[in-house]
C-alpha cells in the first residue's frame, strides 16, 4: 500500500469539519479554490466545502504522484495501449487535436471528423439534398450509450433549431413511432451511429426507421448515413443501404466519442462553428490536464476529491446538479462516463481492487432538484457529496440560478439550528464548478474536465477505465433470452429464475395478443 494511502486512511478517521474549518481558517475559501483560464473560458473549482484541509489535499496530491497519475495521463496522450484488456489506445484527445497526442492518431481522427463536419455543413447550407431535391428539414439520430448521450447533451445545450433533431435510442417498440411522429420522410435525414453495428437496439431501430423511409421513398439510401468503426459492415449488419458512411477510429471509446465523427448529429443540430467551439474547449482542457502541476490541475483535483469521498470516507454516491436547463443532458452523459469507466472490481493487471470504486452518480437540474431530492441531502441519514455546476453571464434568470446554487451549497455546509424537525445538521460536502460564460467552448471545457477526472480516478483505483465487459455480458444474455422468446433457440437455456419469469412473461404475452 502506498504511503500516502495509509496517511489518508489515518486522516479519514477524523476528517476536518466544514463549519469548524471555516471558523478556524479565514483563508480557507481562497486556499481551497483553484481558477484557470482554459482557452477563452474562465473556470472556478471551489473545494472549500469539502471535508478537506491543507493536510488532506497535500496527501491526496502526494497519492496522485505516487500512484502515477501523470504517467497514465502521458501514456494515454502518447497512444500507448492503456486499454490493455482490449489491446488498444484510448485516444479521444486526438479527435480534438490535443497538444502531445499521438500525431498519426490526430491525423486519422481529424480526417474522419472533418469529412463528417463537411457533410453537416452541406446539409445545413442546402448543397446536400434529399432524394427529390428538397432541403432536409429534420434529423433523426439513432444510437445508444456513447453514440447517443454525448450528441444529445450537445444538442440540448446548443441546438439552434435550423434542423429539427430527434434522438432514438431505446428498443421500446413505441420509441421509433414517437421519434418519427410528425416528420416528413421526404425531408428527413437519419444518422445511425454504432461503433460495430452489432448493438441490438441500434440495429433494430435503424431497420424500423429505414422501413418508414422505404414506405414513402423509392430509394431511401440518400436519407441514411452511418458513423461506425466498421463502415464496410454497417449495411450488412443493419440490412439497409447507407448513402454515406463516416468512419471513427476503434481506439475512441463510445462514451468519449462525441468529439469524433460520432458527434455528427450534434454538429447537424448546432452548426459546425459551434461544434468546433466545443472541440476548442475540450482541447484547452486537454492541454491544461497535460501540463498543469498536479496541485493546481483541475481534473486531477476533481478526481482526487471523488476518491477521498468514496474510498476513504465511504460515500457510495455523488449527486451532480447543474444549474442550467441547457445542461439537462449532463448527468445522464456523466453517469456513463463515470460508472461505465470505473465501475470495476478488478485492477488493470487482473488483481482484485482493495477499495470501493466508482460512486453512484445521480442528480438533476437545479432549481427543480431542490424540490425533488435536496430534502434528503439536507436532513437525511446519508451524507451524499454534491457537485454544483453553475454558469456566470447567462442573462435573465442567471442571477437567481447562481444565488440558488450558492444557497444550497451554504445550507449543506453550515446547516441551521432549531427544533428537531427544522434543524439541518450541516457539515455536508459539496464542490462548486463554475464557468465564466455560456459558450460551446465552455461546454467542451466542462465535458473534458469530467472525462479527465474519471481517468484520474481510474488511475488511483488501478482499474482500466476504458473497457466495459459487464455491459457486454448483459447484451449476450439478452440475446440468448430473446432467442428463447422468438423460438429460434430451445427453452431451458437460461438459469432457473430467468426461465420461471420467462414462463410468466410468455403466458401474459400470449394473452395480451
Amino acid at each position: 500500500m502506498l504511503p500516502s494511502w495509509r496517511r489518508l486512511e489515518a486522516l479519514a478517521v477524523d476528517p476536518p469539519s466544514i463549519p469548524g474549518s471555516f471558523a478556524s481558517d479565514p483563508s480557507r475559501p481562497s486556499a481551497l479554490t483553484v481558477s484557470a483560464s482554459l482557452g477563452a473560458t474562465d473556470v472556478l473549482l471551489d473545494l472549500s466545502r469539502q471535508h478537506v484541509d491543507h493536510e488532506v489535499v497535500g496527501a491526496l496530491v502526494a497519492l496522485a504522484d505516487e500512484a502515477g497519475v501523470a504517467r497514465v495521463r502521458d501514456a494515454m496522450f502518447a497512444g500507448e495501449h492503456v486499454n490493455a484488456t482490449e489491446d488498444r489506445p484510448a485516444l479521444h484527445v486526438a479527435s480534438r487535436g490535443a497538444e502531445g497526442a499521438d500525431a498519426a492518431a490526430v491525423r486519422e481522427a481529424r480526417a474522419s471528423l472533418d469529412a463528417a463536419l463537411a457533410f453537416a455543413d452541406a446539409v445545413r447550407n442546402g448543397t446536400e439534398r434529399a432524394a427529390d431535391g428538397s432541403r432536409f428539414q429534420s434529423v433523426v439520430a439513432v444510437g445508444i450509450g456513447g453514440s447517443d448521450l454525448g450528441p444529445r447533451l450537445v444538442h440540448g445545450a446548443f441546438g439552434d433549431g435550423a434542423l429539427e433533431c430527434r434522438f432514438l435510442s431505446n428498443v421500446d417498440p413505441a420509441a421509433p413511432s414517437a421519434a418519427l411522429a410528425g416528420l416528413d420522410p421526404r425531408t428527413t435525414l437519419v444518422v445511425a451511429c454504432s461503433k460495430s453495428f452489432g448493438t441490438y437496439e441500434t440495429v433494430a431501430n435503424v431497420r424500423a426507421v429505414a422501413g418508414w423511409l422505404a414506405a414513402a421513398l423509392p430509394d431511401p439510401s440518400r436519407h441514411l448515413v452511418a458513423v461506425t468503426e466498421r463502415p464496410e459492415r454497417a449495411a450488412g449488419a443493419a440490412g439497409v443501404a447507407f448513402g454515406r458512411t463516416f468512419s471513427m477510429p476503434v481506439w475512441i471509446g463510445g462514451r468519449f466519442s462525441v468529439s469524433s465523427a460520432a458527434g455528427l448529429a450534434a454538429a447537424l443540430s448546432t452548426g459546425t462553428d459551434r461544434f468546433r467551439g466545443l472541440l476548442a474547449g475540450m482541447r484547452a482542457t486537454d492541454d491544461h490536464f497535460r501540463s498543469a502541476p498536479l496541485s493546481s490541475n483541475l481534473p486531477v483535483l476533481l478526481g482526487l476529491v471523488t476518491v477521498w469521498n468514496r474510498s476513504f470516507l465511504g460515500r457510495g454516491a455523488k449527486a451532480v446538479v447543474p444549474y442550467s436547463d441547457a445542461l439537462a443532458g449532463f448527468v445522464p452523459w456523466l453517469q456513463q462516463v463515470s460508472m461505465e469507466s470505473n465501475g470495476k472490481r478488478t485492477t488493470a493487471d487482473g488483481g482484485t481492487v482493495r477499495t470501493d470504486t466508482a460512486p453512484v452518480v445521480w442528480g438533476g437540474v437545479g432549481t427543480d432538484a431542490q424540490h425533488a431530492f435536496m430534502q434528503m441531502l439536507h436532513q437525511g441519514t446519508s451524507v451524499v457529496p454534491v457537485d454544483f455546476i453553475g454558469v456566470a453571464g447567462r442573462g435573465p434568470g442567471g442571477d437567481a440560478l447562481f444565488a440558488n446554487l450558492l444557497a444550497q451549497a451554504a445550507a449543506l455546509a453550515f446547516g441551521r439550528d432549531g427544533e428537531p424537525h427544522v434543524a439541518c445538521p450541516g457539515d455536508r460536502p459539496s464542490t462548486v464548478v463554475a464557468l465564466g460564460e455560456w459558450t460551446p467552448a465552455g461546454l467542451g471545457v466542462l465535458m473534458a474536465l469530467y472525462e479527465h477526472s474519471t481517468v484520474v480516478e481510474g488511475a488511483l483505483w488501478g482499474v482500466n477505465s476504458f473497457d466495459q465487459f459487464g455491459v457486454e455480458m448483459g447484451k449476450r444474455i439478452a440475446g440468448a433470452v430473446l432467442a428463447e422468446i422468438e423460438g429460434t433457440s430451445p427453452r431451458g437455456g437460461s438459469d432457473a429464475a430467468t426461465e420461471a419469469t420467462l414462463d410468466w412473461y410468455l403466458l401474459h404475452r400470449g394473452s395480451a395478443s
